[in-house]
């Protein structure tokens, strides 16, 4: 038999998705969902709160649930990382009590890593090749990722210090950089 006879398509996965229009009914029945949910539980918190959790919902919800190739998808896509990192620092910031070195340290970690690890969630699509940029924004963000996390582990011994400051910088890095195609 010869290869011709047998065509294998470009993307096996689309026999087994849901049509477009199914998939965002899909969407946007888990955030009513989710939005019916949020509105009975009563914790006692802010409405800004309630708000922020619905986003940042919303952003990890959407590259679960919709898996449709185009234009659109990637600009609603690149909107929803946009608004739920917005709502993420918004959040931190208004419950940041102590801004002390240590304090501010951390935020910015976590902040830097919600960031790298968010894109990499919601921008999946966005093909970008290894080039010199790309190394370039891995060794800034690492440097970064490296200053702030020593100026946290700075209370502890010396040692303890700089091999734990090199070592979560290495493997942030690696987390960070683009994957090989298969």
């Amino acid at each position: 038999m010869r290869e011709d006879e047998f065509p294998i398509p470009k993307r096996l996965e689309d026999a087994y998705r849901f049509k477009p229009a199914t998939q965002l009914l899909v969407y946007i029945v888990l955030l009513v969902i989710g939005a019916l949910i949020l509105s009975i539980v009563k914790l006692g918190w802010p409405l800004t709160l309630y708000i922020v959790i619905f986003v940042v919902y919303a952003a990890l919800l959407f590259p679960v649930v919709i898996k449709i190739e185009n234009q659109w998808k990637v600009s609603f896509s690149l909107g929803l990382y946009g608004a739920a990192m917005a709502a993420i620092i918004y959040w931190t910031i208004t419950l940041l009590e102590s801004f002390d070195l240590r304090s501010v340290s951390l935020y910015v970690l976590f902040l830097l890593i919600m960031t790298v690890e968010l894109f990499h969630h919601l921008g999946e699509d966005i093909a970008y090749e290894e080039d010199k940029k790309v190394y370039i924004g891995v060794a800034i963000l690492s440097v970064i990722f490296f200053i702030f996390l020593y100026m946290f582990l700075s209370a502890y011994d010396w040692r303890v210090t700089v091999f734990g400051s090199i070592l979560a910088t290495i493997l942030f890095a690696y987390a960070i950089l683009p994957e090989k195609p298969i």
